[in-house]
């Protein structure tokens, strides 16, 4: 009998150690990609037409912030689409 229970112990404790050493190992590979999801940056995308509904193609686009006074302007590309990227977060834009 005390045979049985030491069986059982020895195999109780392996199926622990397994568990705790798998769980930590999640933890240890998900903890950096958490970090890497933070944004710090913002964008504003679009689409801008002329009144004839064709893209409005070379057109300049400012955004300021208005805390800051910075500004970031890009051009329209051949479908009248813009991007600017890398806006410091919460504005409010001009």
């Amino acid at each position: 009998m005390n045979q049985t229970y030491r069986l059982f112990r020895s195999r109780t404790m392996t199926m622990l150690t397994g568990s705790v050493a798998g769980l930590a190992a999640i933890v240890l590979l998900a903890l950096p990609v958490a970090g890497i999801a933070q944004q710090t940056t913002s964008g504003i995308k679009g689409t801008i037409s002329a009144p004839n509904g064709q893209p409005a193609v070379g057109v300049s686009v400012t955004a300021t912030d208005t805390r800051t006074g910075r500004s970031k302007r890009t051009t329209t590309g051949s479908s009248g689409r813009f991007s600017l990227d890398g806006l410091a977060v919460g504005g409010p834009y001009t």
